[in-house]
């Protein structure tokens, strides 16, 4: 049986019996990849069944030239042992012819075969091999993206995380400025207070020679209280202690500012500052969450 012929420039394409049929129904798969790595696994054990069953088909069809040569071989031999026989030389003649036939059909099923089955074969090797690098491929894609989604969702919980503590973090720093603000009021009114309630200090009495007219009413009225004291009998002693009395109250000193509204002042102005460093901080995080989800969304799509 002689083979039809087949250019071998022409091999198989990896493409090569996938119809129309096909790619839709991998369209309308829903796990395509899964679905293509089966089609392609399946393609190549078929492959496989045929390259089998080509070599057992040239195996079997050597085996039937030869024995077809054998027995034309052994007909030619018992025709040639007795000339006399009818029809002898066309049957030698025809029994040559079988068995040259025979033997060429042999040589040359042996040879298309070898080189069908070569070409099948090498087409096998690197689909198998393009298979496996693709499958091996999509585990990393897969493992990529599995590890991508795992990362998406760490970031947004850390962002997620970042709001409420920014949001937290502006209630409080709310909170410790308005406590500020009101410290600092209270302040401002316990010193207004103090300022007013104390006497404002008198200046020496050896000052009034610098000429100024308050103190020279000062110096005026003190000698007219003296000698009204005088005038009148009053006794000396008691000027003397009344404007020794009059002089520590003029010479007073104003009662300081609470220690208390001051440490307070300092304690929270100390806070709302730590506040505003940590919102800072927590709103380079925010953008830094913000960043990564960019990149695993765009990476995800």
């Amino acid at each position: 049986m002689i083979m039809p012929s087949w250019d071998l420039k022409h091999e198989m394409s990896p493409s090569h019996g996938i119809t129309a049929e096909d790619k839709m129904l991998a369209r309308k798969e829903k796990n395509a990849v899964d679905f293509v790595q089966n089609y392609s696994k399946l393609w190549c054990k078929c492959l496989k069944d045929t390259i089998r069953s080509l070599e057992k088909r040239a195996i079997l069809e050597n085996d039937c030239m030869r024995a077809t040569a054998k027995v034309f071989q052994g007909l030619m031999t018992g025709v040639s042992a007795t000339p006399e026989a009818p029809l002898s030389e066309e049957i030698i003649q025809f029994s040559r012819l079988i068995g040259e036939q025979a033997k060429e059909t042999e040589l040359h099923n042996t040879k298309r075969y070898r080189e069908l089955i070569e070409v099948l074969k090498r087409q096998r090797t690197e689909f198998a091999k393009t298979r496996e690098v693709l499958k091996a491929k999509w585990k990393a894609d897969v493992k990529r993206m599995v590890d991508a989604e795992s990362a998406l969702f760490k970031a947004k919980s850390n962002y997620f995380k970042c709001c409420q503590t920014g949001v937290k973090l502006r209630e409080d720093l709310a909170t410790a400025q308005a406590t500020l603000n009101d410290s600092q009021a209270n302040l401002m009114a316990a010193a207004t207070t103090t300022s007013l309630a104390s006497p404002m200090p008198l200046p020496p009495i050896n000052g009034a020679a610098s000429g100024s007219p308050s103190t020279a009413s000062a110096v005026t009225a003190t000698t007219s209280v003296a000698s009204a004291s005088t005038d009148n009998g009053l006794d000396g002693s008691t000027s003397a202690s009344s404007a020794s009395a009059s002089a520590s109250i003029a010479y007073t000193s104003p009662s300081p500012v609470d220690p208390a509204l001051m440490n307070a002042v300092v304690k929270h102005k100390a806070k709302v500052e730590r506040l505003e460093r940590q919102l800072g901080d927590n709103d380079k995080k925010v953008g830094c969450s913000c960043i990564s989800n960019a990149f695993y969304f765009s990476f995800s799509k």
